[in-house]
């Protein structure tokens, strides 16, 4: 669903992709590459209706639809758009886009065109927005049981599923006066006892964590002791008694009576949960489990 270049069409067609097209020159050089194929290729359209990012205009889908320009070499199976405001505290803003994307329909449908898949609603336009859902919704940040609805909007009971875990490789004492990771911006003012865990901001723990930032370890929070490090952090686990290499460390998540979610890594560096899920780097296992 997002941006169309020329290079990614061979994988395109060879894993039988239905791209999102967003700009009408893209729109003939994809015709152009399925001009050979024995039925026309599925596509959908992207409206700009607000968001100021990808999308065709209103003039340019009117163009395309209405001077019989679609090419012959695809189908449009898809028309779409992105609202930008579905979480803000006024609701003018989507409605009128949504004003502007029901006219795209328009345009489209008074072409002739009789598509069957029609999506505009993100998380918060899903909850909020039942007029935005159309033939299919896109939650995204919902899926993983987050929000970042306004108080005043009333919201299904969501619960976070999402977990980032790790353990301790190596406890060690720091002496008062003392430092810990880069720069020295953590000095024992006390003996420490310091956990090592094999987790940094090149796996998606964000630097703006050190000295601010917590995680569980058995079932009790830990502070984040200095600089979070490229592939290791130090926590302070003095006040943790019998706490072992191997023991879990939570990142995200439940142990015991405490949680950590990506809303309170979100408040602690000052972003969105959103962001928190994403930087979640490719280098992490992913394990599913079914509930």
């Amino acid at each position: 669903m997002g941006a169309l270049f020329q290079e990614q069409f061979a994988d395109l067609f060879a894993h039988q992709l239905t791209p999102v097209v967003s700009d009408p020159s893209t729109l003939s050089t994809l015709a152009q590459a399925a001009a050979s194929f024995p039925t026309p290729y599925p596509i959908h359209l992207k409206v700009e209706t607000g968001m100021g990012r990808l999308g065709l205009t209103q003039e340019e889908l009117a163009g395309v639809i209405g001077s019989h320009r679609f090419p012959n070499s695809l189908q449009l199976e898809g028309l779409m758009t992105h609202l930008a405001d579905t979480d803000g505290p006024a609701t003018d803003a989507t409605q009128q886009q949504l004003a502007q994307f029901n006219e795209a329909i328009k345009i489209v449908t008074s072409g002739g065109f009789r598509v069957p898949l029609i999506h505009a609603a993100n998380s918060g336009g899903t909850v909020r927005f039942p007029e935005a859902h159309f033939s299919l919704v896109r939650p995204g940040l919902m899926l993983y049981g987050y929000h970042t609805l306004p108080s005043s909007v009333v919201v299904p009971d969501l619960k976070p599923v999402l977990s980032l875990r790790t353990c301790i490789a190596q406890l060690r004492i720091v002496q008062p006066g003392r430092s810990v990771s880069y720069n020295r911006t953590f000095t024992a003012k006390r003996p420490t006892r310091i956990a090592i865990l094999p987790i940094g901001y090149a796996d998606g723990l964000s630097r703006r964590l050190s000295n601010r930032g917590y995680v569980l370890i058995r079932g009790q929070r830990a502070p984040i002791a200095g600089l979070v490090c490229m592939d290791m952090v130090m926590v302070d686990v003095t006040h943790l008694s019998g706490a072992s290499v191997g023991d879990e460390a939570v990142i995200i998540g439940r142990q015991g009576e405490e949680q950590i979610t990506a809303n309170d890594i979100a408040e602690w560096t000052g972003t969105i949960s959103y962001e928190v899920l994403c930087s979640i780097g490719p280098r992490i296992p992913r394990q599913y489990h079914s509930s």
